[in-house]
């Protein structure tokens, strides 16, 4: 089992319990059985950052099965790999080219999958 860390960061949300409800819609997406962490982005004023670590059992090779797992979300995600320590981070940031796979992930900013260490 490898552990995986999800983190999303979202505009245009005034409260935390519309962050709550994407955090909801995500891991229902996902089928992932987990919890989130929902805190303020000081970043923005209508931000939030939401954190899910997640377990995923890999058939075969890891980095497909990220994007996989990534792409049932948003597109395009830009993939950085390093070769030495066997690391992948998958980086989404929101653009006029954004493939939405559902409309109410329009306020997905930014976002980051990695391998959890």
């Amino acid at each position: 089992m490898t552990r995986l860390r999800l983190i999303v960061i979202t505009r245009n949300q005034k409260n935390k319990d519309k962050a709550q409800k994407l955090s909801e819609l995500i891991l229902s997406t996902l089928s992932i059985d987990s919890l989130s962490q929902i805190d303020k982005y000081p970043k923005f004023d209508d931000s939030f950052k939401i954190t899910i670590v997640f377990t995923c059992n890999p058939t075969n090779n890891l980095i497909h099965q990220m994007i996989e797992i990534a792409d049932k979300l948003l597109s395009p995600w830009i993939t950085f790999y390093d070769r030495t320590t066997n690391s992948v981070n998958l980086i989404y940031n929101k653009t006029d080219f954004t493939q939405k796979r559902r409309n109410e992930f329009d306020v997905v900013e930014w976002a980051e999958l990695k391998i959890d260490e």
